[in-house]
C-alpha cells in the first residue's frame, strides 16, 4: 500500500501568497488540495489550520509510508545484486 500512495504523490512548484513568511521564495511540496482529492482524509495527510481557515499539508504523514518504500525498494536492490553476481559466475565460469 506505501508504494501506491509514494506513486499518486504529485509534487509541485509553488510560491506563497504574500501575506505568508516564505512570501517570494520558490517552494517545492504538494498541494493540500490534490492530497485530498486523491486521498480524501483516510490518511490524515491534509489538516484544516483553524486560525488561517486554510488547508495544510501534514509532512509527518509521509515519512512512515517513505521508509517504507526505500526498505521494500532496498530488498529489490539487494536481491538483482545476488541474480547479477549470479549471473557473472555463470558467464565466468562457462568461458572456461
Amino acid at each position: 500500500m506505501p508504494k501506491e500512495i509514494i506513486q499518486k504523490l504529485k509534487v509541485c512548484r509553488y510560491k506563497y501568497n504574500e501575506k505568508l513568511p516564505l512570501g517570494d521564495k520558490i517552494q517545492y511540496g504538494f498541494l493540500a488540495q490534490d492530497l485530498l482529492s486523491d486521498f480524501g482524509d483516510e490518511y490524515n495527510f491534509v489538516v484544516k489550520d483553524t486560525e488561517s481557515d486554510y488547508f495544510k499539508v501534514n509532512y509527518y504523514q509521509f515519512i512512515a509510508p517513505l521508509v517504507s518504500v526505500v526498505q521494500e525498494q532496498q530488498k529489490e536492490i539487494e536481491s538483482l545484486r545476488e541474480e547479477i553476481n549470479s549471473l557473472k559466475r555463470r558467464f565466468s565460469n562457462d568461458d572456461l
